[in-house]
């Protein structure tokens, strides 16, 4: 996204449903109906000692990531530290432990007595480099602390390793797996809004009109509408200007 938002992003657990009737954007969860109660902002994931962060592409997972990761550095209890790794970068298991497990922060972290929160990002970017990336997780995290770890990992839905999570549910005891959710309405109109088109409700009107709300509820293709948008409009008042300009 070449913009960025100050959303509030839902999680649903994976395997459970959510409503996206409002014509096809997110139900509001925070409405009075209680549609869509099922779904988290997520603080609630903090409680978890291990959450795997799952979405569709384009919905906004690094983003999101970054976002909450910024609010926990907030929030640490004093001794504590964050540490943020975006595994897109990570060409090689090299690599791999030299960013993570052999990181400074890393042993620091194994011979104190604080906890860590560590933030993993694009699993699935790095497994398309580094096809034993959950092997190595899976064999490096129990030589760690991890009584004294909060192990957040992003990654999109479909190439999860399975084996990685039962992996962690052993180490852990429990591995929670939450979605990543499309995009409320409101969200869509504060996003236009904040682009500088002035109609942000004419622009909604528009992809009712052309149904692309499939495209509306994910940011990366909701930048793509507004830049069109904003350029349709553009062009058209440059059209009417030339069209009434006189010798």
């Amino acid at each position: 996204m070449s913009k960025i938002f100050d959303w509030k992003r839902f999680w649903c657990p994976r395997g459970e449903s959510f409503d996206i009737s409002n014509h096809g954007f997110l139900v509001d969860p925070s409405g009075t109906y209680g549609f869509n109660s099922n779904l988290v902002t997520f603080d609630r994931l903090a409680e978890f000692p291990c959450a795997v962060l799952l979405g569709e592409p384009g919905i906004g997972k690094s983003w999101t990531l970054a976002r909450e990761s910024a609010e926990v550095q907030k929030s640490l209890v004093p001794g504590d530290e964050l540490m943020s790794v975006d595994l897109r970068s990570i060409g090689s298991d090299t690599r791999l432990m030299a960013a993570l497990f052999e990181s400074e922060t890393f042993e620091r972290w194994r011979n104190g007595d604080w906890t860590l929160h560590l933030f993993l990002d694009s699993l699935d970017e790095c497994l398309l480099r580094v096809d034993n990336v959950a092997a190595i997780l899976a064999d490096e995290l129990p030589k760690q602390p991890y009584s004294r770890l909060r192990l957040r990992i992003a990654c999109r839905t479909a190439p999860w390793p399975t084996f990685l999570e039962r992996e962690l549910e052993k180490l852990f005891g429990e591995s929670h797996a939450y979605e990543l959710v499309p995009l409320r309405r409101s969200d869509v109109e504060r996003a236009a809004e904040e682009s500088g088109i002035a109609d942000p409700k004419a622009f909604l009107r528009k992809i009712d009109e052309l149904d692309v709300s499939s495209l509306a509820i994910k940011p990366v293709t909701l930048n793509f509408l507004i830049s069109t948008y904003l350029a349709l409009l553009t062009s058209s008042r440059k059209g009417s200007d030339a069209s009434g300009d006189t010798d």
